[in-house]
């Protein structure tokens, strides 16, 4: 992890870590290659992963799902489980979605972001004057 923000040091741990464990358990599988040559670690399938929901940059659900589902996931379909999440129709209250977007990322965590415009009851409230207006200029 450390690696791609500092090679250097992290170049520098790996060779003292290798050689290190490589002469202790002789079960333990360290290759002769540098750190930046290793490959990255991978999330197991059935790891349980998250589709952040945002509504107006505000995080406010997610849902839990497995990385192989995750992966196989289409974008409509994230959107359309969001939309249904009870905290989200909640907020959404009759109001206008302007715009859904789904975004995923490999190995990680997607996100879910929905845009929309609050319903908004406008009451205009027309009062009769108390002391109505005479004009004394009109015969």
């Amino acid at each position: 992890m450390l690696a791609p923000m500092a090679p250097h040091f992290s170049s520098e741990l790996w060779t003292a870590f290798s050689s290190a464990a490589s002469g202790k358990e002789p079960s333990f599988d360290i290759t002769k290659k540098p750190v930046l040559h290793q490959k990255w670690p991978e999330i197991p399938a059935d790891c349980s992963m998250e589709i952040v929901i945002k509504i107006n940059g505000d995080e406010v659900d997610s849902i839990s799902i497995a990385k192989n589902d995750l992966d196989q996931l289409p974008a409509q379909k994230a959107i359309e489980a969001a939309l249904k999440r009870q905290k989200v129709v909640d907020i959404l209250n009759e109001g206008k979605v302007k715009h859904a977007n789904y975004k995923a990322w490999e190995n990680h965590d997607s996100e879910v972001h929905i845009i929309y415009k609050p319903f908004v009851v406008v009451v205009v409230v027309v009062t009769k004057p108390q002391c109505p207006a005479v004009r004394k200029d009109i015969p």
